[in-house]
Order: structure tokens, then sequence, then C-alpha cells
């Protein structure tokens, strides 16, 4: 069965199920807006975000809050 997960090149957001079984590093690579709208859109249909997922958006704004 071909692999459909998205190398995160710009372009169509991945969909949930892609979303769901991205690795670690593919997570890693998400676009800043990509990440935040698959955290997002999981949140919304309610299921489980993945542990690299919430920790990117963690992150991110620790960032911006160290910024100020």
């Amino acid at each position: 069965m071909e692999d459909r997960t998205h190398d995160t090149v710009p372009g169509p957001k991945p969909g949930v199920y892609e979303i769901m079984t991205m690795t670690d590093e593919q997570i890693a690579r998400l676009p800043p807006e990509q990440a935040a709208d698959a955290h997002q859109r999981l949140s919304r249909v309610g299921l489980p975000v993945p542990a690299a997922l919430e920790a990117r958006i963690r992150g991110g704004e620790d960032d911006a809050e160290e910024d100020d």
C-alpha cells in the first residue's frame, strides 16, 4: 500500500488520518501554521493529539513568550 503521509512541503493540509499516522520527524517538519491547524482539527473531532504535535505547539507558544 502506498504511503500517503505528507512529507510536509507547502501544499494541501494533511487530513486527520495523515496527521494521526505521521512520525515524530514528519510532525517536526510541519510549518508552524500547519502544526497549529493539525492540533486544532484533532482536538475539534475529539481525537488524541500525538505527543510530538502537543510538544510542538507548546514549544511554539513558549518561544513566542520569550521574544517579548
